[in-house]
């Protein structure tokens, strides 16, 4: 080649060209970021349209159903079907900051939504509504630039609006569902139906506020998505012959108002539908509708942000994780999982010459056993002090000897996977891997890496048998204290009876077994599993006041743990509840008398106990589907995973009943 040497000639920059491009500096990466986010919603924008349209569909078609099943059934996948729009939205708040409160407003609502065990038809059209509202701000993507900052005063007022809105939305229908019982929905019916008529107008009025500013630009062309909710809510209207007799009884004794403030009415009204009128329920309709809002208004913040946390967290960081260890965020942990050996592969070349080639780095997922395996190997270098281990590692201490013994055998002590494994597969995937790591409340700040995974494999159990010889004490000294119990009134004093004695076996579900015996345990794990139980009892301890004590549906449950998993946290939870109901009975049996207030706490205690117990039954449901799904035997599954918490309550009362799951 003239003019060029052998040794200045290179193929490189002709057959790979990106190779010398030049790196963009961090102002263009974020300009090629931010047209990258327009393309896609441009891309998406018309798919996502069709299912706004769909929707509204679905909501016109609900109102025609006549069978209240199959009603709430279609609410179900009206909410189902809302995820893509509210991911769109999402997505626009990445370009466009001005949307972020509505995105994560509407995405929390959303999320609980979806997790209801029910939904109701009415909100399934008010929220269709408040999707079609949500996704007219699509247009802020036709907007250039220039104008959006000419008009940045108009649509933070407008944002604010529609996310002050949808918040106060999410309100009404969480207090809506806390309240289930038919006595609930027929007093306050007619509540209930001028709240829904509002927050439609007010929908479709920040539709219009929202036309008028883009309308302002002669560049955007304006398309509604055309829909009667108001008429839809009118035939939505009760199903049940029972409520409908309740309501005409109500009618004929003077309406809700009069009905609220008498307890003969509301016991009559609780006959018609078939239901015991509590104290507790009693002492709700006296306060009124609007102190009925008012007392739940915190509560529903403490879910949004629960709900926000925990599962909107793992949805984005799902939507990166692809398959590479790369998306391990935890450097040190991203390094054993890269450079571990995942397989070994044969590979033919010219003149039929095989050859094995080593693949490095897991996949996605790895079997929990070998991932512990490498855990060992890496934390046993270290403290073995060889020097050809990689600095990138995690931190140990030289007195972190003792945790190798707990490493070292992953199939005796299985927990060590399973507080990764969060859908009980046997997998750690490196999603679990970066929840699990990113999760404050499963390890003390002060513990390092070995620490952490040597309390989780034995420490932890070790604490549920604790607190199960607590609980198994304090229900004892209850139960003798019941056979002596001489409450005024007398009747009241009936009643606790008999939540009390309803009670034991809740409290008791869970299997815990004391295995190994704290003398087969060095001191430093002993140390670990009380630092533990003070940190864990203070955080829940306190979340319980928030709500004081009162769980009233799984979304409280989870906020009080900070966790979606019950299994990790039910023993300490069922230990404080236990506590302040002993305190409260133990005050009750000095004083040898009970007034409203009291009867009140018991119930909403018992309540706790009950949901506790709920949501414990349907994390156990929820993991026996995926185990079937992969056609495991899901009764050894259940006596392996998390220790075999879950036996006792499988194998006594549901075993029959998972058959037809």
């Amino acid at each position: 080649m003239a003019g060029t040497s052998d040794s200045d000639w290179s193929p490189i920059p002709a057959m790979y060209p990106f190779l010398y491009q030049e790196e963009l500096t961090d102002d263009a990466k974020g300009h090629a970021a931010h047209d990258k986010i327009v393309n896609d919603l441009e891309k998406l924008e018309p798919d996502v349209l069709q299912d706004v349209e769909k929707l509204m569909q679905f909501t016109g078609e609900m109102a025609s159903i006549h069978n209240q099943e199959q009603r709430d059934e279609m609410a179900r996948k009206i909410f189902q079907r809302t995820r893509p729009i509210v991911d769109f939205v999402s997505k626009m708040a990445q370009v466009h900051p001005v949307v972020q409160a509505v995105a994560k407003a509407v995405s929390g609502a959303l999320q609980l939504e979806i997790q209801r065990l029910e939904n109701n038809s009415q909100i399934a059209a008010v929220h269709t509504e408040m999707t079609n509202t949500v996704f007219h701000l699509r247009y802020l993507i036709r907007v250039p630039e220039t104008e959006e900052s000419k008009l940045e005063s108009a649509l933070n007022v407008l944002c604010q609006g529609i996310a002050d809105a949808v918040l106060k939305f999410g309100e009404f229908a969480h207090t809506y569902h806390l309240h289930w019982h038919k006595i609930y929905k027929t007093v306050f019916s007619l509540h209930h139906k001028n709240t829904l008529e509002d927050f439609t107008k007010q929908f479709k009025k920040l539709k219009e506020d929202m036309n008028n500013i883009f309308q302002s630009m002669t560049n955007v062309q304006l398309y509604n998505i055309a829909g009667n909710t108001s008429e839809i809510l009118r035939r939505l209207q009760s199903l049940d012959p029972r409520e409908q007799a309740a309501e005409r009884f109500m009618h004929a004794k003077g309406g809700p108002d009069k009905v609220m403030q008498s307890p003969e009415l509301l016991d009559r009204m609780g006959k018609i539908l078939g239901e015991r009128v509590t104290y507790s329920m009693k002492n709700a309709f006296k306060e009124g509708y609007d102190a009925h809002l008012d007392k739940h208004r915190k509560h529903y913040n403490l879910k949004l942000t629960t709900v926000t946390n925990i599962f909107l967290g793992d949805h984005d960081r799902s939507r990166d994780v692809t398959g590479s260890s790369i998306f391990i965020e935890n450097e040190a942990f991203r390094h054993i999982w890269s450079t571990h050996v995942r397989n070994c592969i044969c590979q033919m070349v010219p003149f039929m010459v095989i050859y094995p080639v080593v693949v490095q780095g897991w996949n996605s997922t790895v079997k929990c056993r070998r991932f512990v395996e490498a855990l060992h190997e890496c934390f046993y270098k270290q403290l073995q002090g060889d020097p050809n281990e990689d600095t990138k590692t995690p931190r140990v201490k030289d007195n972190d000897r003792w945790t190798l013994n707990y490493l070292s055998r992953a199939m005796y002590y299985s927990t060590i996977g399973d507080i990764i494994d969060d859908d009980g597969s046997n997998y750690i995937s490196a999603l679990e891997l970066n929840v699990f790591l990113q999760s404050r409340h499963l390890c003390l700040p002060a513990w390092t890496k070995p620490q952490c995974f040597a309390f989780w494999a034995a420490g932890w159990c070790n604490n549920n048998v604790w607190y199960h010889n607590q609980l198994n004490r304090m229900m004892q000294d209850l139960t003798h204290s019941m056979n002596g119990l001489n409450i005024k009134p007398r009747e009241t004093g009936k009643v606790i009876r008999s939540i009390i004695t309803s009670l034991v076996p809740l409290i008791l579900v869970a299997d815990c077994q004391n295995i190994f015996g704290d003398d087969d345990h060095p001191q430093p794990l002993l140390n670990l599993q009380e630092e533990f139980r003070t940190h864990e009892e203070e955080a829940i301890d306190k979340n319980l006041t928030s709500f004081n004590a009162h769980l009233e549906d799984e979304h409280s449950v989870m906020s009080v743990i900070g966790d979606a998993r019950i299994e990790l946290h039910i023993m300490p939870l069922l230990y404080l509840l236990a506590k302040r109901l002993c305190d409260l009975l133990d005050r009750l049996l000095r004083q040898r008398s009970i007034d409203g207030g009291d009867l009140i706490k018991v119930e909403e205690l018992a309540g706790s106990f009950s949901i506790v117990f709920s949501t414990f039954d349907h994390r156990l449901n929820s993991l026996c589907r995926g185990w079937r799904f992969e056609a495991k035997d899901v009764g050894i599954q259940v006596n392996r995973y998390a220790d075999g918490l879950f036996k006792k309550y499988y194998s006594a009362v549901r075993m029959a009943s998972y058959d037809g799951y």
